[in-house]
């Protein structure tokens, strides 16, 4: 199986749980894939991330599959608040373990360590921050912190029909 085919093939988990839990996602909505360890390793290490707004303010939506993690990693400029709208999400934020279920809030404020994991359902969440920078994501991780932006995130410009899968936004 291709990288490619990978990709569809997450996608259509990503939609079966939009759609179990019934959420609705514009398809002009771009979609990212972060794959920090490789699109092979995607269901184990990685998220999806829908980038729907960022201005001064921005929103994005999260969603992760079952038992997916997310690596350690900070942001120098921007501030971050999860809200959390299915399923079940482990945040270890500055070294503290928190377990966060839907309808639950947490801060991240700057600089905060943090990485987290989706429980055995997966989750979805809204992060709601200051503007998102590109450059602003910091991982522990050397092998992660060495990769390019684009060696490490899928782009892809219509999630829905999935007609454009791009190298870099």
């Amino acid at each position: 199986e291709n990288e490619v085919q990978q990709i569809y093939s997450y996608i259509h988990k990503l939609k079966a749980m939009l759609n179990y839990n019934d959420i609705n996602i514009s398809e002009n909505v771009k979609l990212e894939l972060s794959h920090h360890k490789g699109v092979k390793n995607f269901e184990k290490i990685g998220c999806f991330l829908f980038n729907v707004i960022n201005e001064e303010y921005a929103k994005k939506i999260l969603v992760m599959l079952p038992n997916q993690q997310h690596p350690s990693h900070h942001h120098k400029v921007k501030k971050e608040s999860f809200i959390i709208t299915a399923g079940n999400l482990n945040l270890n934020y500055n070294g503290k373990n928190f377990n966060l279920y839907p309808g639950q809030i947490f801060h991240i404020k700057k600089n905060a360590w943090h990485k987290f994991k989706a429980g055995n359902k997966g989750c979805i969440f809204e992060e709601i921050s200051t503007t998102s920078f590109k450059t602003d994501s910091y991982y522990k991780n050397t092998k992660i912190k060495s990769l390019k932006r684009n060696e490490r995130k899928t782009f892809i410009n219509n999630w829905f029909t999935i007609s454009n899968i791009i190298s870099d936004n």
